[in-house]
């Protein structure tokens, strides 16, 4: 995670003054020690920073001496530096208003300041659009969770921009500090000008909990598996390491009413064997049951096409009653 947010800082802000949002204390003092070990002079400021102190460094980073200021919920609001040149984005948030005040701390209006860098390392563009969306407020008032936002036309920005965003994991882990990344529309808001070339949307994610066990994440053409993190034997929000991971452009695997044929891709497969094996024990069920459509579908309670993707195998696992 820390390398990634020093490296998106090195190829779109280097040399730029600016703010990172961190998680939490040891979240913020990590990112400031490996931004120091690449020559950025950067500072970390909490709750627990003496107020002496803090009015220290602000006044450094505003006469330009500091480069970087991590904080924790600090810098969100009321604090006004139109030099700020870069925002960076390593907290996840489900507010709506969190966003646009984080982000609102490099916006300020400077002449010659010309453009500011936002660095979204955990995926809220995909949960609340760009800061200048025209938003649809009455669906965040009700908490809905997946919420189309139309841009603002505008002849600053280039129509012909790329739009390639793409949230891998699901839930990351910072050592041993969890934190959820928020799930999202996974697509692009709608772009209302004509002028604009329109992205075709991206597969909706699904993300699939089998046995209290494993999270699989993704669509039936490619999916990961992670195991849930236990504390005192309960699945926790957090996931591990992926375990398997599948894409149809590399292998193809369906299952159909023929078992010997799903015997045949299972025992050529190690890790998928591994994995359904055990899966097959935690639900309770036998490996020739899941193997076996007709007995599948009966177990599922559901009906099934005569083909049906390993994906969709893992979907009715899910739903079976132990």
């Amino acid at each position: 995670m820390r390398s990634k947010l020093y490296e998106s800082y090195e190829k779109f802000a280097k040399g730029r003054q600016g703010i990172i949002y961190a998680i939490n204390k040891r979240h913020a003092a990590k990112i400031a020690e490996l931004y120091n070990t690449h020559g950025v002079n950067a500072v970390a400021i909490d709750c627990d920073t003496p107020k002496d102190v803090r009015q220290d460094l602000i006044a450094s980073f505003k006469e330009g001496e500091i480069k970087v200021l991590v904080n924790v919920d600090i810098f969100t609001e009321g604090f006004d530096c139109p030099s700020v040149s870069f925002i960076q984005l390593a907290r996840p948030t489900k507010s709506l208003a969190l966003y646009i005040q984080q982000v609102g701390r490099g916006l300020r209006v400077l002449p010659d300041k010309g453009k500011t860098i936002i660095i979204d390392n955990v995926g809220l563009y995909n949960y609340f659009g760009l800061p200048d969306a025209n938003r649809m407020w009455q669906y965040h008032f009700k908490g809905h969770e997946s919420v189309v936002h139309e841009e603002r036309e505008t002849n600053s920005r280039n129509p012909e921009r790329e739009l390639n965003f793409d949230l891998d994991e699901s839930k990351f882990a910072e050592d041993d500090e969890n934190m959820e990344v928020v799930r999202g529309a996974y697509g692009y808001p709608k772009i209302m000008s004509k002028n604009v070339v329109k992205v075709p949307s991206k597969p909706i994610i699904t993300e699939i909990s089998l046995c209290d066990y494993y999270l699989v994440r993704g669509t039936k053409n490619a999916f990961k598996v992670y195991p849930f993190v236990k504390k005192r034997g309960k699945a926790t929000p957090a996931v591990g390491n992926c375990v398997y991971e599948y894409n149809e452009e590399k292998q193809r695997i369906v299952f159909s009413n023929d078992t010997i044929t799903n015997y045949k891709l299972v025992d050529n497969n190690i890790k998928l064997q591994s994995l359904l094996s055990f899966i097959a024990m935690l639900a309770d069920i036998r490996l020739d049951d899941i193997l076996n459509l007709n007995k599948l579908k009966a177990l599922a309670e559901m009906d099934i096409d005569d083909e049906i993707t390993i994906f969709e195998v893992l979907e009715l696992i899910s739903v079976i009653k132990h």
